[in-house]
């Protein structure tokens, strides 16, 4: 220790006083970043269990044993019933009346079929 100078025990103090500064900055960072993880994975812990019970309640209806099931449909798709419920307004489509005459003709027609 003796061996040291004054201005070398100040820089080597200096260097260590700038490694602690930025290993507490470092450490700062980390402990927001774990608390940040942390509160993301208690929010996708609790998705995930809102999922799960939705999927068991979903496989119960469709799969579970009930004398009525309630199948989820697609929205789009037209319930038996609804099917004959809607109805497009009927346009309404202008009508020509068209007449002809043609001559009868006294010719008989014969059908042969070729035995």
């Amino acid at each position: 220790m003796n061996d040291l100078t004054k201005a070398e025990l100040i820089d080597k103090l200096k260097t260590q006083i700038k490694l602690f500064s930025e290993q507490s900055i470092l450490i700062e960072f980390l402990r927001e970043q774990n608390n940040s993880l942390i509160t993301q994975n208690a929010k996708l812990t609790s998705e995930l269990e809102d999922t799960k019970r939705s999927l068991a309640w979903l496989q119960k209806q469709v799969f579970g044993r009930k004398s009525e099931k309630i199948v989820p449909t697609d929205d789009g798709q037209l319930s038996l019933g609804e099917q004959f419920k809607r109805k497009e307004p009927e346009q309404v489509v202008a009508k020509e009346k068209i007449t002809y005459e043609r001559k009868k003709s006294n010719e008989r027609r014969v059908i042969r079929y070729g035995f």
